[in-house]
C-alpha cells in the first residue's frame, strides 16, 4: 500500500487498481468492451487466445478465469498484435482473389 491511497489487489490474475477511489476495469471488462467497439467476435478472440468459445464468453462476463497463458495472448490482442498487414495477407491468401476490375 502506498501513501496517497492508491492500493494494489492481486486477485489470481485479474488486478484491480483502485487511485484515489476510482475503480478501473478489469481486464476482461476492457476486452469486452475492445471487442463490441470494433466489431469483433468472440469466436475470432477465443481462437486467437487459444480458448473455446463458451469459456470466453463465460470469461468475459466474469463467470471464470482464464489461465496465464490466455492472460498474455489477451494482452496481445489489445495491443493489435492480431491485426494483419496486406503483404502478410497476400502471402497466406496468395493470389485467391476474385479478379474483376470492382
Amino acid at each position: 500500500m502506498s501513501d496517497r491511497g492508491t492500493l494494489y489487489y492481486n486477485i489470481s490474475i485479474e488486478i484491480f487498481i483502485w487511485m484515489g477511489g476510482v475503480k478501473m476495469d478489469t481486464l476482461n471488462v476492457i476486452a469486452r468492451k475492445y471487442l463490441k467497439a470494433n466489431g469483433i467476435r468472440i469466436t475470432h478472440f477465443a481462437d486467437y487466445i487459444g480458448c473455446d468459445q463458451g469459456r470466453c464468453s463465460r470469461w468475459l462476463s466474469g463467470g471464470c478465469k482464464l489461465r496465464k497463458i490466455q492472460i498474455e495472448k489477451v494482452h496481445e490482442f489489445l495491443d493489435g498484435k492480431f491485426l494483419k498487414s496486406v503483404n502478410e495477407i497476400m502471402e497466406k491468401e496468395g493470389d485467391c482473389y476474385c479478379k474483376t476490375n470492382y
